[in-house]
């Protein structure tokens, strides 16, 4: 079992994966923007962290960063979660995320993220 946060303004989609998550027995909570989500992390101590890059108040790629930085997360998966993807297929950079997942993520996909995806972008 992981705890697993999940980011994402959008509260249906946040749902959805929140209740696939808890499926598996994982331990969930919900924030739905990135300060949200770094006072949240701080509480929770999550093992995972599925981000959306385009959040209100802070992208995800700060609320990543952030993350990171934060006493006793340092080991936190970070799994960018995005529907965002340039002309010619090209996708935003890893950066501080160890995964980067193309929404709408395949359930697999999520899974080996979870699992053992450290450093690969899954179309």
């Amino acid at each position: 079992m992981l705890r697993v946060l999940v980011v994402d303004d959008n509260v249906e989609t946040a749902e959805s994966l929140a209740m696939l998550l808890r499926l598996w027995g994982h331990e969930v909570a919900h924030a739905g923007s990135g300060p949200e989500a770094l006072t949240l992390a701080l509480e929770f101590q999550p093992d995972a962290a599925l981000v959306d890059l385009v959040l209100p108040e802070m992208g995800g790629h700060e609320v990543a960063r952030q993350l990171r930085a934060l006493p006793g997360l340092e080991q936190t998966r970070l799994i960018a979660l995005s529907g965002y993807v340039e002309v010619g297929g090209k996708l935003p950079g890893l950066g501080t995320f160890d995964v980067f997942l193309v929404k709408p993520a395949e359930v697999d996909d999520i899974k080996f993220a979870l699992d053992w995806g450290a450093g690969v972008v899954v179309r």
